[in-house]
């Protein structure tokens, strides 16, 4: 995983979660594997969520943090806003 400053890539995660789905290593509650059309979905997420950052031309992050300072705080809020 892309690793950026006490933070973590997002789309990454959610490849690596779809290729788990696909190759049986995420099953259902019952022991079954997941259908077709659950992996199709999962990969229509990430098609979206591969056109959001194209064109909002931002990264998805997961940022890791126990505390949040004021600072901290203030630049997440500011790249939110730029976001939306």
């Amino acid at each position: 995983m892309k690793k950026i400053a006490n933070s973590h890539l997002f789309l990454p995660f959610v490849e690596e979660f779809i290729s788990n789905s696909k190759s049986a290593k995420r099953i259902q509650s019952n022991g079954k594997k997941l259908t077709s059309g659950t992996i199709r979905n999962y990969q229509y997420l990430l098609n979206h969520l591969k056109g959001f950052e194209a064109f909002s031309e931002t990264q998805i992050r997961i940022k890791i943090f126990t505390k949040l300072n004021k600072t901290s705080l203030q630049v997440e809020k500011k790249l939110l806003e730029e976001v939306l």
